[in-house]
């Protein structure tokens, strides 16, 4: 807990839980309360400023005086291994951020998502197939890992036969925390040296994929770079995959605490969107407080603290998410809530540009699961359930399901 008074530090993040449902919600609602901008320092002794409240983070997210390129610049502290980011839509500021984005937005349409539904819907339905006339498994092993990495290669036009590939490059890219930055520079080679043959392939004989479109996408003479390609198609493969893997699991396992809502869902398909809504806010990715941090360009106040230019800025959407303020009883899980105007994909310039094909990825997946998997329960007592150490990213470890036949 924060020692009392705004003007002390405190170390942050707080040791790291492996238990999926012990989150540091205490530590933030103390927080929002006496000090919703609080100075912090990094495990690697980087001073920074920790910020909790709902409209202190979304301002952090909006106002351009917080920058996501210095704070992506190789010599910043940070909790985000820096390749991730530094050469990427998440890495950049306006002007170039701005340019790159709209040419993007050519080619990420609703269409462009929206045409994925039925091939999603195959693979929901290939792989759990594979449990057919069973009434167990390993809801991550059979679902929740392989799904999105093999819809993001849908998507870019990569042959089924490379999807393991991919998943060990994303792998390699943000499962760790120990900074083995040898695996993290091999990893990111291989895969830009794939996406390059890729994007060669595609030039050569364009099709109805995005890595295509991103090809082809331009305004006026401008057009995007071969690297600028490249990056986003990582980026993609980084920020979609594992983040889409832990909330399936995260999901399933909040639906198997909660049968009743699991037999609403069932009974009414309809509510699945304002499920997923309030399961996006509940359940948080991270517990970090802010996994991509900004640099105050200036001095700038917020909530009656001034942070001075060049300090690092944690913005904790996971804390925004559950601000009273806001949200009528934030610890609840209710998907009769009106106007869920949850930060999970961010706000402002940096909003996710995966966030259509993230929800549509989630229903589809939830909505089989329900359908196929006729009361599943867990199969093991809840405290087995662990989540994977060293990772950035709150993900069970695995989920053993049981249901009926």
């Amino acid at each position: 807990m924060p020692s009392g008074t705004p003007e002390s530090v405190l170390s942050f993040p707080p040791p790291a839980s492996l238990d999926p449902f012990d989150h540091p919600d205490a530590l933030y609602d103390e927080l929002r309360r006496t000090s919703p901008v609080r100075r912090i320092v990094l495990p690697d002794l980087t001073p920074a400023f920790l910020v909790t409240g709902y409209e202190e983070v979304r301002r952090v997210l909006v106002d351009p005086r917080f920058s996501r390129a210095a704070a992506a610049a190789p010599d910043t502290g940070k909790l985000v291994p820096g390749r991730i980011v530094d050469e990427s839509l998440l890495g950049l500021d306006p002007p170039d951020h701005t340019r790159i984005r709209r040419l993007v937005a050519r080619a990420f349409t609703h269409h462009q998502v929206e045409r994925l539904r039925p091939g999603i819907r195959a693979i929901i339905a290939e792989l759990l197939d594979t449990v057919a006339g069973r009434t167990s498994a390993d809801l991550m092993a059979v679902l929740a890992v392989p799904l999105p990495v093999r819809v993001i290669c849908l998507m870019l036009g990569v042959p089924p036969e490379d999807d393991e590939r991919f998943r060990a490059w994303s792998n390699a890219l943000v499962s760790s925390m120990d900074g083995d930055m040898d695996l993290v520079a091999r990893a990111g080679a291989e895969l830009d040296g794939y996406l390059h043959g890729l994007l060669a392939a595609k030039r050569a004989a364009p099709g109805a994929d995005l890595m295509s479109a991103l090809h082809l996408a331009q305004e006026g003479d401008d057009q995007l770079t071969d690297k600028e390609i490249v990056n986003l198609a990582s980026i993609l493969l980084v920020a979609g995959n594992e983040t889409t893997t832990s909330q399936l699991g995260l999901y399933i396992l909040e639906l198997t605490r909660r049968p009743d809502l699991a037999d609403r869902l069932r009974a009414d398909p309809a509510l699945l969107p304002a499920a997923v809504e309030e399961l996006l806010r509940l359940q948080p990715l991270s517990t970090i407080g802010g996994a991509l941090p900004r640099i105050a360009l200036e001095d700038i106040e917020l909530a009656g603290t001034v942070i001075p230019a060049g300090s690092v800025v944690l913005p904790a959407t996971e804390s925004a998410n559950h601000d009273p303020a806001v949200f009528t009883d934030p610890h609840t899980l209710d998907i009769g809530r009106a106007d869920n105007r949850h930060l999970s994909f961010g706000n402002g310039a940096h909003h996710c540009l995966g966030a259509q094909l993230a929800r549509l990825e989630l229903r589809e997946a939830l909505g089989a699961v329900l359908d196929r998997l006729p009361g599943f329960r867990l199969a093991v007592p809840v405290g087995e359930v662990r989540l994977r150490a060293n990772s950035l990213i709150r993900c069970p470890d695995a989920l053993p399901l049981e249901w009926d036949a």
